[in-house]
C-alpha cells in the first residue's frame, strides 16, 4: 500500500506530466465547482418574503415604508403598490412595531366615538351632521369586514323634516366599494349590502340605494332587479345557460364551429300565480228552480158597494151571488246558462318572456368569405324560434339573426403566441439536452486523458525497469525459429472477441484520442445550432 507521501508524488508527477490544455481545463473546473457551492448558499441564504399588509391606501403604504426604512428592515411592493412584503422570519415584531405607532391606518374619520365627548354650545343642525357622518363611518366599517371589500365610501342623504307629509323627500343612499384584485360579488352580497343600509337609515328604502365599485361598474341601483335570492339568480342563469347551449349546438353542427355566437335573455315568474274563471256555455241551459201551485174556491155572499169607510162601517145590502165552484193551477220555472269554474294554481320558475340574439360568421366559399342570403338567414331564423320554443303571444320580441363577419385577429394573435412558445419550449429543451451532453462529453473527454495519462505513466516506469524482454527478445532472435515462434506466442496475450456496445464505446475513444480538437468544435456547433 502506498504512503500518503508516494501518492502525492505520484498526483504532481501526472500533473507535470499534462498539457497546458487539460491543465487550464481542469483549473477551469475545479474553480467552477466551488463558484457554483457559494451561489447555492447565497440563494438558499436569501430572506423568504411574505405578505405584511394589503389593500393599503397609497398614504399608508408610504408611511409604513418610510418606517421600515428608519429602522432597516428591508420590504417589496406587490399588488401595485397596495402590498407590503417583509422577512418572513421578521413579519410579527414589524407588525407589532408598526402597531404601536399606529399604523396602518384603518380610517382617518371618527364614527359614534365621537358623541363620547360632550360639546357644549352645539347646535342641533351641527349635531344632525354630526350623527350622518358618524352613521356613514360606522357603515363603511361594517361594510369592509367583507373579505372581497378593500374599503368603502358610503354617502347619506337625509331630508329634511316637514310638518306636510306629502312634501316629505325619501332618504337616500349611495355606496361607492372598492374590491380586492380578482374579487367578485354576487347578487346575495349584494343585496345584503343594500339591505344593511336600509336597515340603519331611518326612512330609506332599498330601492333608493345605489352601488358602484370603483371602476364605475353598476351593482345595484333603483329600478334594477338584483333582489334575487342566490337560488332564484341561478336558475334564471341555468335556464339562460341551457337554452343557449342547445341553440349553439344545433348551429354549430349546421354552420361549423365558431362560425355563430348566440345569447339568450329571459325573465322569469318568481313567484307563485293562482288564476281563477269561471266559463258560461250558452249552447247549454240548466234548470235553476222550478214552482207549481195548485187552488180551489167555492161560491157565497160577497160584500159589495164602494170601497171606502162607509162601506166598512154602514153594512150594505148584501148581493147573493149563485153559488159554484173555480179551480187550477199555476207553475214557474227558472233557467241559468251553464258555468264552469276553474282554479289553476302554477308554481315559480315559468318563462315570462325570451330573447335570443345570433350572430353569424361568413361562410367560406373557395376559401373566399361569402355573405349569407337574406333567405337563409330567415331559415336559421325559424329552426332557433323552434329550438328555444318562441311564443308570441307571450310577448316575445322578435328573434334576430345578423350576418356580421367575425374579427378573427385575435384569435390568430393567440394561435401564434401558442405557436411560439411552443418553438421556444422546444428550443430550450433542445440546447438544455446539447449543453448537458457537451458537458459530459467534456468530462468525460478529461477523465478519459487523465486515466490514459496515468496508464502512459505506469507503462514507462514498466518499460524502464524492464530490460530482461528486450534480452529475451535479442535471444529470441538467435534461437531456432521454433523456439522463437513459441515464446513469442507466450509473450502475446490472447485477444478477447468485445460486444457490439464495446466496440461503438471504443471507437468513440478512440475519435477522442485521436482529434480531441475536432469533438471539441463538433460540441460546440451543436451548441451553437
Amino acid at each position: 500500500m502506498l504512503s500518503p507521501k508516494e501518492i502525492i508524488d505520484q498526483l504532481k508527477t501526472r500533473w507535470n506530466q499534462l498539457p497546458f490544455g487539460r491543465k487550464l481545463a481542469i483549473g477551469v473546473i475545479a474553480s467552477a465547482i466551488p463558484a457554483l457551492i457559494i451561489v447555492l448558499v447565497i440563494m438558499a441564504g436569501r430572506p423568504d418574503y411574505v405578505v405584511l399588509f394589503s389593500g393599503l391606501s397609497p398614504e399608508d403604504t408610504q408611511a409604513i415604508q418610510d418606517e421600515l426604512r428608519g429602522v432597516g428592515i428591508p420590504s417589496k411592493l406587490s399588488d401595485g403598490g397596495g402590498s407590503i412584503l417583509v422577512p418572513s422570519s421578521q413579519v410579527y415584531d414589524v407588525r407589532m412595531r408598526l402597531a404601536n405607532k399606529g399604523l396602518p391606518e384603518a380610517s382617518s374619520t371618527v364614527g359614534f366615538e365621537g358623541f363620547d365627548k360632550t360639546d357644549f354650545g352645539t347646535t342641533d343642525f351641527v349635531q344632525k351632521l354630526k350623527y350622518q357622518r358618524a352613521l356613514q363611518v360606522e357603515l363603511t366599517r361594517t361594510i369592509t369586514q367583507l373579505k372581497e371589500v378593500s374599503s368603502a365610501r358610503v354617502h347619506i342623504v337625509l331630508p329634511k323634516e316637514s310638518v306636510f307629509t306629502e312634501q316629505e323627500q325619501p332618504a337616500k343612499a349611495s355606496i361607492v366599494l372598492k374590491l380586492r384584485p380578482g374579487a367578485r360579488l354576487n347578487e346575495s352580497q349584494v343585496n345584503g349590502i343594500t339591505h344593511l343600509v336600509a336597515s340603519s337609515v331611518e326612512n330609506l328604502d332599498k330601492e333608493n340605494i345605489t352601488v358602484i365599485d370603483t371602476h364605475g361598474n353598476v351593482l345595484s341601483a333603483p329600478g334594477q332587479n338584483t333582489f334575487l335570492s342566490d337560488s332564484q339568480l341561478k336558475y334564471k342563469q341555468m335556464v339562460e345557460a341551457e337554452l343557449q347551449t342547445k341553440v349553439q349546438r344545433m348551429l354549430d353542427k349546421v354552420l361549423g364551429q365558431n362560425k355563430s355566437t348566440v345569447q339568450i335573455a329571459t325573465e322569469i315568474e318568481l313567484n307563485t300565480t293562482e288564476t281563477s274563471s269561471e266559463i258560461y256555455d250558452p249552447d247549454k241551459v240548466v234548470v235553476k228552480s222550478e214552482k207549481a201551485t195548485d187552488y180551489s174556491s167555492t161560491g157565497g155572499t160577497s160584500p159589495s158597494g164602494v170601497a171606502g169607510i162607509a162601506t166598512n162601517i154602514t153594512p150594505n145590502p148584501q148581493v147573493r151571488v149563485s153559488q159554484g165552484q173555480d179551480k187550477g193551477s199555476d207553475s214557474s220555472t227558472e233557467y241559468e246558462l251553464s258555468k264552469t269554474i276553474q282554479k289553476v294554481i302554477e308554481p315559480p320558475g315559468k318563462i315570462k318572456k325570451l330573447s335570443v340574439a345570433v350572430v353569424v360568421d361568413d361562410k367560406i366559399i373557395d376559401e373566399k368569405p361569402v355573405s349569407w342570403t337574406q333567405q337563409e338567414l330567415d331559415d336559421i331564423k325559424k329552426l332557433v324560434k323552434n329550438a328555444v320554443g318562441y311564443d308570441i303571444a307571450r310577448g316575445d320580441p322578435e328573434v334576430e339573426v345578423k350576418n356580421i363577419p367575425f374579427d378573427t385577429s385575435l384569435q390568430q394573435e393567440l394561435l401564434d403566441v401558442e405557436k411560439a412558445m411552443k418553438t421556444d419550449k422546444l428550443r430550450n429543451m433542445i440546447v438544455k439536452a446539447v449543453i448537458a451532453v457537451a458537458i459530459a462529453g467534456v468530462l468525460i473527454f478529461l477523465l478519459r486523458k487523465l486515466f490514459k495519462s496515468g496508464q502512459e505513466s505506469n507503462i514507462s516506469e514498466l518499460e524502464m525497469g524492464r530490460e530482461q524482454p528486450f534480452i529475451l527478445n535479442q535471444s529470441i532472435q538467435e534461437e531456432p525459429e521454433p523456439i522463437k515462434q513459441q515464446l513469442l506466442e507466450v509473450e502475446q496475450p490472447p485477444k478477447l472477441e468485445m460486444s457490439p456496445q464495446q466496440k461503438v464505446k471504443q471507437e468513440i475513444i478512440n475519435t477522442l484520442e485521436k482529434d480531441p480538437d475536432m469533438v471539441v468544435q463538433a460540441i460546440k456547433d451543436w451548441i451553437a445550432k
